[in-house]
């Protein structure tokens, strides 16, 4: 019985280092990737980028939205458990997917409006235009979350098709729509920050 313990504590133990692991790869992967993107993106919209106020403010917003990524994703995890088992039984696991989703959704909200403010005051300017002009940039989230959804879809179930076929929508439909949602965030975001 000790040595099963023992083998599930460390099981336990080497999971979780695995866990930390993927995320740390996948946190690396997204500065790199998505910060070359969006600094692309902020290149074809504005006049002058610096590269290095780019870099850094993009890092520190990664960072942030990591960490409230980290806290949501754990507490979807104990409202799943809450919705299966405990007080919110009343709500379900459906209610649970849908107001997990909606906090997603929310949460990218406010991602795309800080990388389309990147290199200037982000976090003071984030959530003041997020609130004060929901009315112009929700529209606009809803396109992103549109396309999104189309190109990254279709190509997995082209798959089924003709991989070539999936390749070619990805790289010549796909890629380009996502760039240019990136382009009207950023434009969007710049309208809305001239009026304050």
């Amino acid at each position: 019985a000790k040595a099963e313990k023992k083998s599930l504590e460390e099981a336990a133990r080497e999971l979780r280092y695995l866990w930390w692991l993927v995320l740390l790869v996948a946190l690396g992967i997204w500065l790199v990737g998505k910060g070359l993107v969006w600094f692309l993106a902020h290149k074809a919209t504005e006049k002058k980028v610096d590269a290095k106020a780019f870099a850094t403010k993009f890092l520190g917003m990664t960072l942030f939205w990591f960490v409230l990524f980290i806290t949501l994703t754990l507490v979807a995890l104990n409202l799943f458990d809450y919705a299966l088992f405990g007080a919110f039984a009343l709500v379900g696991k459906t209610g649970a997917n849908v107001i997990v989703g909606v906090l997603y959704w929310l949460l990218a909200y406010f991602v795309f409006i800080s990388y389309a403010l990147v290199p200037r005051n982000v976090f003071k300017q984030t959530f003041v235009l997020g609130v004060k002009h929901w009315k112009e940039l929700i529209p606009v989230h809803i396109v992103g979350s549109l396309v999104f959804f189309v190109a990254s879809t279709v190509p997995v179930s082209l798959v089924k098709i003709n991989v070539y076929l999936s390749l070619a929508f990805a790289v010549f439909i796909a890629l380009p729509a996502i760039a240019w949602t990136r382009v009207l965030w950023i434009t969007a975001v710049q309208e809305v920050a001239k009026h304050g």
